[in-house]
């Protein structure tokens, strides 16, 4: 996990909880919002920090008040985490249930504490049962909701929520974030495309992703086309998440759609309509052979796409 101190954007919205807990304006529920890749799943467990710290006067990082210490433990009793289950994609009624018995069993430090990771997730029993608890909330229980598409939430849960919008970071504080995880040699393009979502950047890094990623830009350049080989390159990437590779090809278009200068691209958005229309075909699972999508794209992608002289 990253540290703390290194995600001001986060730093900003924990303080603003805090200052709304010490004025005894928090509510029962918060509904956390912003976009992917910034660190929403590093929010959670710090706003229940806030709000379970026996020193709420000294609620940093490095409290070592009981309940900041049982918290950095992963033992506090009184804090409960939700996600959707992996094998399901979804939050299930069942573990909505869990939640709402969990908050309701008397704390054992005076208050108690939930964070639903991804609530846009909820199936529509479990939201329909969250409702109800958000209708009828405990004393000292707090839920924290935390999603990148609040819009998928039912509108009744959003009315019931106060509102938390954290902010995406700006370049400087990639750049800075980069620089101290010892990731400042990025090329310009990965560096500047993904300064907007940083953590998701550094999970890519970190697991390997990253170099798949320059390497497929590298095949997308469309100076290199004469030294590209379409079915070598699409038997080699299509051993990449589908998914995950389209949204990078999605990426580098808008990003090579926006740039202006003497040479820039022609035919990039003619060739994005069809890249739209294949990933909602990838994402509802409807293309059997990624290796012949692959194929196909490609060389629309090289007959299409152009170089302004």
């Amino acid at each position: 996990m990253t540290p703390f101190d290194q995600l001001p954007w986060i730093v900003e919205s924990v303080n603003e909880v805090k200052s709304t807990l010490a004025r005894g304006r928090l509510g029962h529920a918060v509904l956390a919002t912003g976009t992917a890749g910034i660190g929403l799943d590093q929010l959670g467990p710090m706003l229940a920090k806030t709000i379970l710290c026996e020193q709420a006067s000294n609620s940093s990082e490095r409290c070592s008040c009981r309940s900041c210490v049982l918290l950095a433990a992963g033992n506090h009793p009184d804090f409960l985490t939700v996600s959707r289950e992996a094998d399901a994609g979804v939050i299930k009624i069942k573990q909505v249930r869990e939640l709402i018995d969990f908050l309701q069993i008397t704390s054992h430090y005076g208050k108690r504490v939930v964070v639903v990771n991804e609530a846009d997730t909820l199936n529509l029993n479990g939201a329909n049962a969250l409702l109800k608890t958000l209708e009828e909330p405990v004393n000292n229980a707090f839920l924290i909701l935390l999603t990148e598409q609040p819009q998928r939430l039912l509108p009744t849960i959003q009315s019931r929520c106060q509102r938390l919008v954290v902010r995406s970071p700006s370049r400087q504080e990639s750049d800075a974030l980069f620089l101290a995880q010892g990731e400042a040699d990025l090329n310009e393009y990965i560096r500047g495309r993904y300064s907007d979502r940083p953590i998701q950047l550094l999970q890519w890094i970190e697991d390997g992703s990253v170099d798949r990623l320059k390497q497929w830009i590298n095949v997308l350049a469309v100076e290199a086309r004469a030294n590209i080989d379409v079915l070598k390159s699409a038997a080699t990437f299509a051993k990449v998440d589908p998914k995950q590779l389209v949204n990078w090809w999605v990426d580098y278009v808008t990003w090579l759609a926006s740039q202006d200068r003497p040479n820039n691209a022609i035919g990039v958005h003619e060739f994005y309509q069809l890249l739209l229309a294949e990933k909602h075909r990838i994402v509802s699972g409807s293309n059997p052979n990624f290796q012949l999508v692959l194929e196909h794209m490609l060389a629309n992608w090289y007959k299409m796409v152009k170089i302004r002289s």
